[in-house]
């Protein structure tokens, strides 16, 4: 299991980027891999589903390193990745037996009212 561990960090290094993880007044640097949220797998927000598909451009997939501080990733919290701020909608520790594996969320864009006092 530490082989799989240590080869899903370095998938993360590789296609994934640092981004900024704001907590309250706090930041902190953590290792991310963010995209749009595909909604083929049927885990919707709020939105709506067609025949045709869907795919929200508000909302995006978060995965994480559970190590530092995205292991404390939260509802609510800030994350500045490409010069743009995004709120945790959902978020969950994915463990696998008792280890903490990654980080999933879902962000959504950051209205300025959530932005405040991020500059």
């Amino acid at each position: 299991m530490r082989d799989l561990y240590r080869t899903f960090l370095e998938l993360l290094g590789r296609y994934g980027r640092t981004v900024t993880l704001r907590k309250g007044t706090e930041r902190h640097l953590c290792a991310a891999y963010i995209a749009p949220f595909n909604h083929e797998n049927r885990q919707y927000l709020d939105d709506k589903y067609s025949t045709l598909g869907y795919r929200d451009q508000n909302a995006f997939l978060y995965i994480g390193s559970p190590e530092g501080a995205g292991a404390s990733l939260a509802v609510g919290d800030l994350v500045l990745d490409c010069g743009e701020w995004f709120i945790v909608s959902v978020c969950e520790m994915m463990r696998m037996g008792d280890q903490p594996f990654y980080m999933w969320g879902i962000l959504r864009r950051a209205h300025p009212e959530d932005e405040e006092g991020t500059r």
